[in-house]
């Protein structure tokens, strides 16, 4: 039985039992775990009001033979961003953030520059006033760390440079663009410009840190962002449940 220390952020928790839950934590050194944290709620709690939620920890889990579930038997916090407790608008876009790296990771594939992604974007969420640009730059550069990010460059059918199309759709089908004599093979694509993909291109490419130098238009944003969330949407085979709520309440 192995016994494993890391730095984890929370991605979810589940109330099972009168004192226990259930939990994914997304690791710096493993990725993704899923763990049992025992004494966690109630009067005994041995955690209590530690397991907060969009915040860091130290964790020590046990590794069990033919399980995916570890037995959690430490969770220090390192470090809660005090706003997204506070602020509903931070708050929900912190829920939506950790509720896809939740969906869209797999048990125990080890990114530690996703980890660095999702640290850095809680981080700024936290402080930065531009919320929009940060979940844009985020969408982009976890799809491109996740290896699905759309083919932005080149026609997905031809192979067309993106400086020769005369028109410009996108399919989610074809996880690409599609130039103006190749878009009757997805009936569905839809029309986007070749400025929305050019920024793309390059956001995917900017690290987060440097958000501040970065300008992009309102309008250009809210291309992009619908492109990206009809993508996301497709990857997952579903809406996000913190996606459905933000779009209700008219935050996006």
């Amino acid at each position: 039985m192995a016994i494993q220390k890391t730095p984890a952020i929370l991605l979810s928790k589940k109330e099972i039992r009168e004192t226990s839950c259930i939990v994914h934590f997304y690791t710096e050194n493993f990725g993704k775990v899923k763990g049992l944290i025992k004494a966690v709620r109630g009067p005994q709690a041995v955690f209590g009001v530690y397991l907060h939620e969009f915040a860091e920890y130290d964790i020590v889990y046990y590794e069990k033979k033919r399980k995916d579930i570890y037995t959690v038997s430490e969770c220090d916090l390192k470090t809660v961003y005090r706003q997204l407790s506070v602020d509903l608008t931070r708050r929900l876009w912190a829920y939506y953030l950790v509720e896809l790296v939740d969906k869209l990771t797999p048990l125990e594939d080890k990114n530690s520059d996703l980890y660095q992604l999702l640290s850095g974007t809680l981080r700024l969420l936290d402080s930065e006033r531009f919320i929009d640009k940060v979940i844009t730059i985020f969408q982009l550069q976890f799809l491109k760390l996740l290896g699905i990010m759309p083919q932005l460059e080149f026609c997905v059918n031809c192979g067309k440079k993106l400086s020769d199309f005369t028109g410009v759709t996108f399919s989610v089908k074809s996880a690409g663009l599609l130039c103006n004599k190749c878009c009757g093979c997805d009936v569905q694509s839809f029309a986007t410009s070749k400025g929305a993909a050019a920024s793309m291109m390059a956001l995917a490419k900017t690290p987060i840190s440097n958000l501040a130098r970065i300008s992009i238009s309102s309008k250009m944003r809210e291309e992009i962002s619908d492109l990206l969330n009809k993508f996301i949407d497709y990857q997952l085979g579903e809406h996000l449940k913190s996606a459905r709520f933000i779009k209700a309440i008219n935050l996006s």
